[in-house]
């Protein structure tokens, strides 16, 4: 659980109580699988008791048995939480391990999610569309290479980006649309970035930037960390924008 919502929740408080009304509602056959890590779970499950049977999942999988699943959706710490709770949820139903490792090597995730749309040796290009506050780009921007980071859009009340300094350094962001001056409050002493009326300038000056880039694995990372109201209909249309956008730099 995340700050999230908060124009509706107006607290974090308010989205907690909302979120277990998940649990409260269950009955004593029912079982509740949460993130044993997670700070806002432990206290609230402390204070309150709940019928259900509560699972507590161990979210931080060992490398060396993520990489039997040869999967590069689940590279990221929040896609490797969910696959923690689908191989714990596999466990309940005796699911053989064989025929889990199968179906997730053959997985993918949602169009506009942490989807990699473009990979070679030097460059792989993330569209994550679906971002819409800072906590949902973080683990993204936690990757070791360069990152070329595209934001923009209405930003989420009450929202902070908590990276740590040391994430921060190989990050160049590119700030696009109306909201230029919140983000710019937000990021300033954190990361570099430049700003721009739109997304479209925003990327031409990006692919400037990355051609004189002489450094391997470069990522080129869309995840505007806002809601897409502002210019798009809806997340989907933004991210199939972009798509659009990008094909005429990866197949010049």
């Amino acid at each position: 659980i995340s700050p999230d919502h908060l124009e509706r929740h107006k607290t974090i408080r308010n989205y907690v109580s909302a979120k277990f009304k998940l649990i409260k509602n269950q009955n004593k056959n029912s079982i509740a699988l949460i993130n044993k890590y997670d700070k806002n779970i432990r206290s609230r499950i402390k204070k309150i008791k709940y019928q259900s049977k509560i699972i507590k999942v161990n979210t931080k999988l060992k490398k060396n048995f993520i990489n039997k699943f040869n999967n590069e959706y689940f590279l990221s710490a929040s896609n490797i939480e969910n696959l923690s709770f689908v191989i714990e949820l596999a466990k309940r139903f005796n699911v053989k391990r064989n025929n889990l490792i199968k179906v997730v090597k053959k997985f993918k995730g949602l169009n506009y999610r942490q989807q990699i749309i473009f990979k070679n040796k030097d460059i792989l290009i993330i569209n994550d569309s679906k971002s819409t506050s800072y906590s949902s780009s973080i683990e993204m921007l936690k990757r070791k290479n360069n990152i070329y980071w595209l934001m923009g859009g209405i930003p989420k009340i009450g929202d902070r980006f908590n990276l740590s300094q040391n994430n921060c350094r190989n990050i160049q962001g590119y700030i696009f649309g109306i909201n230029q001056k919140k983000f710019s409050s937000d990021l300033k002493d954190k990361i570099r970035f430049k700003k721009f009326s739109n997304l479209s300038k925003a990327l031409y000056e990006l692919f400037r930037d990355v051609k004189k880039d002489n450094s391997s694995q470069k990522t080129i990372l869309f995840s505007p960390a806002a809601a897409s109201f502002d210019c798009f209909k809806n997340f989907e249309d933004r991210g199939q924008y972009f798509n659009k956008l990008i094909q005429k730099y990866i197949y010049a």
